[in-house]
This record gives structure tokens, sequence and C-alpha cells, in this order.
């Protein structure tokens, strides 16, 4: 799913943290110029530098999921937490995509085709539709990596870099 999807996004928790640390803005101009931007409320509590006003102010959309859907992440489903069961059940039933760095959810949303964006793939989005510049696009991943170097490593980041820099400007 590219950055012409309109589908909603929702955000789990390592990538909303990743961003709340780096740069949030990022997802504002994705809520605003994209599509929409969903956190579940339950997944709130597990970012300190967010809450609803916060969310509000940033054009961030809380979504309460049904019971049915707390009911159903509650069950035991392999690896998944609570927290990312309750992100792929929601994604599925309301046909969004989850922006996620998890493997494990991302491998289930990929079993339940619940379209996935890695959280640098947001940044790529932002650039292909000319709302973010290279540049910053590179800075905000640079500072992700910097404060989450363990799971956006160097790696990632060259990976990132070649392909942001592949884009296409017209």
């Amino acid at each position: 799913m590219g950055p012409a999807s309109t589908a909603p996004l929702l955000v789990d928790a390592n990538v909303l943290i990743d961003f709340c640390d780096a740069d949030l803005t990022v997802l504002t101009l994705v809520a605003r110029h994209l599509r929409p931007v969903r956190i579940l409320r339950p997944l709130l509590s597990e970012v300190s530098q967010l809450d609803p006003t916060e969310c509000d102010r940033h054009a961030l959309e809380v979504w309460e999921p049904s019971t049915d859907q707390l009911l159903a992440a509650a069950a035991r489903r392999r690896s998944l937490s609570f927290a990312d069961r309750l992100c792929l059940i929601v994604a599925r039933d309301e046909a969004w995509a989850c922006a996620t760095n998890d493997k494990a959810l991302r491998q289930e949303c990929k079993v339940e085709g619940v379209p996935t964006r890695w959280g640098l793939e947001i940044l790529i989005d932002l650039v292909e539709a000319r709302q973010l510049g290279r540049t910053t696009a590179m800075d905000v991943a640079t500072a992700i990596h910097t404060n989450n170097p363990f799971h956006i490593n160097q790696a990632i980041l060259a990976r990132f870099e070649r392909r942001l820099w592949a884009i296409r400007s017209s």
C-alpha cells in the first residue's frame, strides 16, 4: 500500500513512540495531506509523550475499539502482545492499513490481508506526495535511528536513504 492509498493508517505504539521522540509533525502531515491517522485509545497508555489532547492538536484521531475487538484481542494469538493483537484486529475489521515496525505483527497482518507500512515508509510517502522534503525526511529518519538504534539500525537507515534519494522529482 503506497502513498496513493487513502485508507486510514493505524499507527502502533512502536512507530508512534519513534515519531513522538523524533518529530510528531510528520504524522500531522500524513493526517492533513494523505490519509486519516488513527491511534487506539488503549495504546495511548504505552506512549508517555502523547495524550488525547495532544493527538487532537496534531490531527491524530483517537479510536475506541469495540468490546468485541477488545475481547478478541484478549484471546491468545501466537506471539503477539495484547496491543499488537488489538492493532491487527481493528485494522482488519475496519479495512485500515497498519504502520508498525514489529515483524511478528507485520506477518500476522499479511496473513489477515491487512496492508502495512514500516515507520520510515511514512516519510517516503510524504516525500513522494511532495509534502516533505528529502533533507527533512532524512533528518527525521536519522533522529529515529539515534533514539532507537536497536530497532532502526544503521543498515535500515542506509536502505531508507537509498530509497529516499531514488524518488523521482518532476
